[in-house]
């Protein structure tokens, strides 16, 4: 993958990926169209109930958003918990598809301009959404806009490992360093953009950004878990490394 400067129109770019992608990738994630399931983490969609990453502060009445909903299955998982969501995605496509819920609230927007007042929100979370494919740099600061003093945010994302283990020829992860320490840049791989940074990085941004960091945790396939994400990872890799990892911050006061 090359990194890209920022002049390049990602967004563009991203949109018109997922307008593409989005009715085969719902064809072949049946997973996301079962509510009941979520909301989860990760490529394994560990339950919140498992691993509670928000624990107390996902309640009745909370205002959430998630950035990069998808079909909104974490959505409507959160608003079943009696949170009120707005979930927001760039792709005109991925909103279309998405799963009603009276609490939830479609908006078809990039993270990196929320159509929100400051302090709207007191819970934000991305599960592989916008973080996976816009720049970190550009979406946490208006995170910490929308979010109240305190608030918290869940952000789950690729792990540098699985990053640096990609085989871009067979959109594998393999058992070989292929790539370099991840940088805080955007990649193009001649399909859509991509998004990743080293736990360095990570820290930095959060930071910079406003948030206090309370926990970062990689995640691995639960018990129960199958092949949801086989296109990518195979369950012996995931047990054996993290392919991805979830960071917990708060906003500071």
């Amino acid at each position: 993958m090359k990194g890209m400067q920022m002049e390049f129109d990602y967004l563009t770019t991203i949109k018109e990926y997922w307008n593409g992608a989005s009715d085969y990738y719902g064809e072949t994630h049946p997973e996301h169209h079962d509510a009941s399931r979520h909301p989860s983490w990760g490529l394994w969609h560990i339950p919140e109930s498992e691993i509670r990453l928000l624990g107390a502060a996902i309640r009745p009445g909370v205002n959430l958003l998630e950035i990069g909903c998808g079909n909104g299955h974490d959505a409507v998982g959160f608003a079943r918990l009696g949170a009120n969501v707005m979930a927001l995605d760039l792709s005109e496509r991925q909103i279309a598809r998405g799963i009603p819920h009276p609490s939830v609230n479609y908006v078809c927007s990039k993270a990196e301009s929320v159509p929100a007042d400051d302090g709207t929100f007191d819970i934000v979370t991305c599960d592989h959404g916008s973080l996976d494919h816009s720049p970190a740099r550009l979406i946490l600061p208006e995170v910490s806009r929308v979010l109240k003093p305190g608030g918290v945010g869940v952000f789950c994302v690729y792990s540098p490992l699985a990053m640096m283990c990609f085989d871009i020829e067979s959109k594998k992860l393999g058992n070989r360093l292929l790539s370099p320490l991840p940088r805080a840049e955007l990649h193009y791989n001649g399909e859509v953009t991509s998004s990743y940074m080293s736990h360095g990085d990570w820290i930095r941004e959060l930071i910079d950004s406003g948030f206090v960091i309370e926990r970062l945790e990689e995640l691995r396939p639960c018990t129960a878990s199958t092949e949801y994400f086989g296109e990518l990872v195979d369950l012996e890799w995931a047990r054996k490394w993290p392919c991805d990892m979830a960071w917990v911050v708060r906003k500071r006061d």
